[in-house]
């Protein structure tokens, strides 16, 4: 009697086969969801601290530079921009430096108000937000002024969230009149 060959797979192979590979592809997919989830957050992060980084060297310009300081209303007159001006926080925009006109105790509407940070550097929704230290500036006997500010990036779909921050203490380069 001649032995029958069987060719091709059994019904319980095929379906053994297709489950074993069903598993693989779901932990697959699974690993590339966390992975995707962990880069978004890591570059986020990243991004927020080029954007502080960025946001220090622009505070710490202006005042390392300015030369007189008005404490009624915080603002600041600084050599590196040329006039008075005032940090105000901007929901859509960040951190705004703001012209300032100091008899009036308004903005100066005569210039032009920027953001602190372009719209380039502001990444992923996130923007700057800052406070005042509980002194703002004091200046020291050597007539001299030390600055207090803390600087904030915050996600736009999240504000009450800091992704990262830095309270900076900045002494001006010359003597600061006070008012």
């Amino acid at each position: 009697m001649k032995k029958r060959l069987r060719a091709g797979f059994t019904f319980a192979e095929t379906l053994i086969t297709v489950a074993l590979l069903s598993i693989v592809f779901l932990a697959i997919s699974g690993g590339f969801v966390v992975f995707t989830r962990a880069y978004k957050s890591i570059t986020r992060k990243a991004n927020a601290q080029v954007m502080l980084s960025t946001a220090i060297m622009q505070v710490t310009d202006d005042f390392k530079n300015a030369t007189v300081y008005y404490s009624s209303t915080n603002a600041f007159e600084t050599s590196s921009r040329g006039y008075l001006v005032k940090y105000v926080q901007n929901s859509s925009k960040g951190m705004i430096v703001q012209p300032f006109n100091q008899s009036t105790g308004e903005a100066d509407s005569t210039l032009k108000e920027i953001p602190l940070l372009t719209k380039k550097t502001n990444t992923d929704n996130m923007y700057t937000d800052f406070s005042w230290g509980d002194t703002p500036c004091t200046i020291a006997t050597d007539g001299t002024a030390l600055f207090d500010i803390k600087i904030y990036i915050r996600a736009s779909d999240d504000s009450d969230k800091a992704i990262e921050y830095q309270e900076i203490k900045v002494r001006s380069n010359s003597v600061v009149t006070k008012y």
